[in-house]
C-alpha cells in the first residue's frame, strides 16, 4: 500500500500532565502531516518518510511546576517544518530546510532499539565496567 494524503490541526486546548508537571501548548496551535514517500505492507517493513509542520502562533509552549513556569521553545522554535525518515530497522532522521543555530543538520541520527540490561558479575569492583 502506498499511503497518500495529508492532516492540519488547529488546537482548541492541549496539555499533558505528569508527576505535578504540566506541558500546555496555546490554543490555536496548528499542527500539519503529509505523507511524502514509502509503502507500508503486511510481509515487510519499509522505508517511509513523513513531513510534519507547526505553528504556535507566536505563542509559548510552557511548562507548569510547582511553584513556577517556564517557557520551552524559543520564538524561532514556535514555528517550523521538517521531514521525518524512518527505516524499517526503526531507525529515524530528520531533515529540512532550516539553516542556523535550529536546523535539522544539527539534529543526529537516531534509533527506537530495546533497552539492554546490563550485566556486571558479583565479584566486578567499582572500577571495572559492566558489559551491556
Amino acid at each position: 500500500m502506498s499511503p497518500t494524503g495529508s492532516v492540519e490541526v488547529t488546537l482548541e486546548r492541549a496539555d499533558a500532565e505528569l508527576d505535578g508537571r504540566r506541558l500546555e501548548l496555546p490554543a490555536g496551535t496548528t499542527l500539519s502531516g503529509a505523507w511524502r514517500e514509502g509503502v507500508i505492507s503486511s510481509a515487510a517493513a519499509g522505508d517511509f518518510a513523513i513531513d510534519v509542520g507547526w505553528d504556535l502562533h507566536g505563542k509559548p509552549c510552557l511548562l507548569h511546576g510547582a511553584d513556577r513556569s517556564v517557557s520551552l521553545l524559543a520564538q524561532a522554535l514556535r514555528q517550523g517544518e521538517l521531514t521525518i525518515h524512518v527505516s524499517p530497522g526503526g531507525r529515524f532522521s530528520f531533515s529540512g530546510e532550516a539553516e542556523g543555530l535550529y536546523g535539522v543538520r544539527y539534529s543526529t541520527r537516531c534509533s527506537i532499539r530495546p533497552r539492554r540490561r546490563r550485566t556486571c558479575s558479583p565479584s566486578s569492583s567499582r572500577t571495572t565496567p559492566c558489559r551491556t
